[in-house]
């Protein structure tokens, strides 16, 4: 019966090329709406987070008692600092606020996607470098040297995969820093980024009252 429901079907379809084309292409947009979508949820919702132990971080945000529609919102430096200092839930927390940098000093000029993170960054999400070292907490020391840990892709692109690219040095928005770290190919983490340097909060960053600062992460 399948068989013959089949041969019906083909012979209505060559009868009426036109709707047979409709048809078809109905078809095919759904069949690729419904991809992409599972492709999404996949992505969001169903593939782990590609870190060790994924089910173990969790992202913190800050909410105003003034405005609690306003759910999500990044949290102030101060924010951080006193979550950090109070924290007996999490194994560690680490801050993040991701941007925009220019970059020269080695190859042509170009703006990149990175991230300032604290010290415990690396350490929050479980990644080891390839080459070098990660950020610590002691990069995060205001008055301390200029380090920064690129990607594999930056890396790559850069320094065409040159190990030795480790202790040479780059320049992000005009400032100079030492490269002191490579991370394994695949890791991109926040948006895409290409390189990571120190979160250093100033005196006046701590003092003032809670503003858009860096979101936190914590572990």
């Amino acid at each position: 019966m399948l068989l013959q429901d089949i041969k019906y079907a083909v012979r209505t379809l060559l009868k009426k090329p036109g709707f047979a084309a409709t048809t078809v292409l109905t078809l095919a947009i759904g069949i690729g709406a419904n991809a992409a979508i599972f492709s999404a949820v996949r992505a969001v919702l169903l593939r782990p987070l590609p870190f060790p132990a994924p089910h173990q971080l969790v992202q913190i945000f800050a909410t105003s008692v003034k405005a609690p529609e306003r759910a999500g919102g990044t949290a102030s430096p101060p924010d951080f600092t006193d979550w950090r200092r109070d924290n007996t839930s999490f194994t560690e927390i680490a801050a993040i606020n991701a941007g925009a940098y220019a970059l020269t000093g080695v190859g042509p000029a170009e703006q990149v996607t990175g991230a300032n993170v604290t010290g415990g960054f690396f350490d929050v999400l479980g990644v080891t470098p390839l080459y070098g070292r990660t950020l610590q907490p002691e990069d995060d020391a205001i008055g301390g040297p200029n380090v920064a840990v690129l990607s594999y892709v930056l890396w790559t692109r850069r320094f065409g995969g040159d190990p030795q690219a480790v202790g040479r040095t780059l320049t992000i928005d005009a400032d100079t820093y030492r490269i002191v770290g490579v991370m394994p190919r695949g890791f991109s983490y926040p948006l895409q980024s290409e390189l990571w340097i120190p979160q250093r909060f100033t005196a006046d960053d701590l003092a003032t009252p809670p503003r858009a600062g860096a979101c936190t992460h914590a572990a």
